[in-house]
């Protein structure tokens, strides 16, 4: 399996908020704490970015042209396949989460490199969560997980062992 870096890219501010914050840097005094849940995340490149927002404009374009019809409002309506198929193929090129086990490396780099910190860890990814979570692309046709979140593709938890 090839490795690759997910950079923390946003913290949640409370545990229990919904909408997370930009992670910057910022500064701890010494003896301070600070304990976030943090998001870690590759971003796109700029041509999978450009590519990701026409499709998505496209499925939403299709699905709200759908939901014009007074029959269709309150039915959950399906883009058109052909629009739906290259978004489905954007995501099967960057899935990474396939069945296996994951050594993580999580590294803070502090503007004192003595003060810098790499923790070792390790997790498995069984057969059942790696499937749950590319069944996610079937609901693409609703533009669940595409232009809104849906209840339904929470993510999944593993448990993470220091190494």
């Amino acid at each position: 399996m090839p490795s690759f870096e997910l950079p923390a890219q946003n913290f949640l501010r409370k545990p229990e908020s919904q909408d997370a914050v930009m992670l910057t840097p910022f500064r701890l005094e010494s003896g301070e704490e600070w304990a976030h849940i943090v998001n870690f995340f590759g971003l796109f490149s700029r041509d999978d970015e450009k590519n990701y927002r026409q499709l998505e404009s496209a499925i939403r374009s299709d699905i709200q042209a759908q939901k014009e019809d007074p029959a269709n409002r309150d039915r959950m309506c399906e883009a058109d396949p052909a629009r739906v198929a290259p978004l489905v193929q954007l995501f099967e090129r960057q899935f990474r989460w396939n069945p296996g086990e994951y050594d993580v490396e999580l590294v803070v780099s502090t503007d004192i490199p003595s003060a810098d910190l790499s923790m070792l860890y390790r997790f498995s990814l069984f057969e059942s969560e790696s499937q749950e979570l590319k069944a996610y692309a079937d609901q693409y046709k609703h533009g669940a997980g595409v232009y809104w979140q849906s209840p339904t593709q929470p993510g999944i938890l593993v448990p993470i062992h220091e190494r």
